[in-house]
């Protein structure tokens, strides 16, 4: 673990509450969009087979939601980096 001493990495304390003020109010914005997100894909699954008037399929149901999910953790990592890329040094 490397220590900086220069003046440009020194953070004041107010500062340091700001960015971590900051750093919740996004990872929570985040999660909840993503919690829509693999909501609103197993609702879609389920209507799909409500309207067809088949049986649910809890099989698809569940690798529908556990890709879309997979998909939006890598995009939602990959949203956090660009909004907060200190978080991500080292």
């Amino acid at each position: 673990m490397r220590q900086f001493s220069s003046a440009r990495h020194q953070i004041s304390a107010p500062e340091r509450t700001d960015r971590q003020h900051f750093d919740r109010q996004v990872q929570a914005v985040l999660w909840a969009i993503w919690t829509l997100a693999v909501c609103a894909i197993a609702y879609l699954c389920w209507h799909a087979d409500m309207v067809a008037l088949r049986p649910l399929n809890w099989v698809g149901l569940i690798i529908h939601s556990s890709v879309g999910g997979a998909i939006g953790l890598v995009v939602l990592t990959m949203i956090e980096i660009r909004l907060r890329p200190w978080g991500f040094t080292e």
